[in-house]
């Protein structure tokens, strides 16, 4: 019976000793904390976390927290504020040493809030606004890496398609999405890229809030263009002010365009559409894992020099209307970004 007692004993002091040691070792490692302003049913979100999680591996010399907004299925404004209400509690409980905002959302409702704190350092990545709209032009412990529409891998893509069919004289697009703050700030840069574009002619941009207004938009397009360039579609609303599903949104403008369909989201494929070409998420999440390991190995953020996207992925189906050369569905095919269309389709 002693012998029994002896041998609990020492096995509980061996817990209780594992847990203090555990305890003490961790409560040393700084901490991460990874807010993303979406939630991971958005395939923008779980690209961006894999390429974190490919720079941050499990060396043992810090802790990863990771936290989620879920404003892209909750966009109303008070859920915005009440999403970065909760985050901000959790900042300020956890105090992490460094926060990977990711999305603008996130700079927007949290990050911008601790802008020069003490002990605590920002590294942003996806977002689509300027530095300056969240005031990180002058803050001391702000650096990141800017999501920017891969334009000049859409423009080449666009002339590859002009080149591999004759028949075609020539490439005019129309920019279709939701009206969003975030695509606000995308159609800026698209027509900023002004004579870039040359041969390739670009019209005026129609940017929605009900879906009746999208719908006319496809069935109309085909009057002033040959090809729908489509960025966001995940704010358009129905006659009650509801979101309606971005997957329904798609399906339709795909069964009812007249016209081949570009998207510059790996989503648009995702949701039924044929073509896009769009900035690489795993970019955004490696690009912001390094700056974060630089910080956390003693560099300064003013030395970490902010960049913007220079990745971008082809995401394809294998009914396109128009050709492309073969190189374009191996590249989709290695980034494991190709759909075998269905007999269905």
């Amino acid at each position: 019976m002693y012998k029994i007692y002896i041998r609990n004993f020492l096995f509980y002091l061996f817990i209780i000793g594992f847990i203090t040691i555990s305890l003490i070792y961790n409560i040393d490692k700084p901490i991460i904390l990874v807010l993303n302003s979406y939630n991971t049913d958005y395939s923008w979100t779980r690209d961006v976390n894999e390429g974190l999680k490919k720079v941050l591996t499990a060396t043992g010399s810090y802790n990863v927290r990771w936290h989620y907004m879920d404003t892209k299925n909750y966009p109303s404004e008070s859920h915005k504020q009440r999403a970065g209400l909760l985050a901000r509690r959790v900042v300020d409980e956890i105090k992490p040493n460094i926060i990977i905002a990711v999305d603008d959302d996130a700079q927007e409702y949290v990050a911008k809030y601790y802008i020069d704190r003490p002990y605590i350092d920002i590294v942003y990545s996806g977002v689509n606004a300027s530095p300056e709209a969240y005031g990180y032009e002058k803050a001391s412990n702000v650096t990141g890496i800017l999501e920017r529409l891969p334009l000049g891998g859409i423009r080449d893509t666009l002339l590859a398609i002009l080149k591999d069919n004759p028949s075609l004289p020539e490439i005019k697009i129309l920019h279709l999405s939701d009206d969003s703050g975030t695509v606000q700030a995308d159609d800026e840069f698209l027509h900023n890229f002004g004579k870039n574009w040359d041969p390739i002619k670009l019209r005026p941009s129609i940017l929605v809030h009900k879906y009746s207004e999208w719908k006319k938009a496809v069935l109309n397009a085909d009057q002033e263009v040959n090809c729908l360039l489509i960025s966001n579609y995940r704010k358009v609303y129905d006659e009650n002010e509801k979101l309606v599903p971005a997957a329904d949104i798609m399906k339709w403008t795909v069964e009812n365009s007249k016209l081949p369909i570009v998207g510059v989201n790996g989503f648009t494929v995702e949701d039924g559409a044929k073509f896009a070409v769009a900035t690489s998420p795993f970019e955004q999440g490696e690009v912001a894992a390094k700056m974060t390991l630089q910080i956390l190995s003693g560099k300064k953020t003013t030395e970490i020099p902010i960049t913007q996207s220079k990745q971008f992925i082809i995401y394809m189906r294998d009914k396109f209307e128009w050709s492309l050369p073969a190189i374009y569905e191996a590249f989709a095919r290695a980034a494991n970004k190709y759909w075998e269309s269905s007999k269905e389709d």
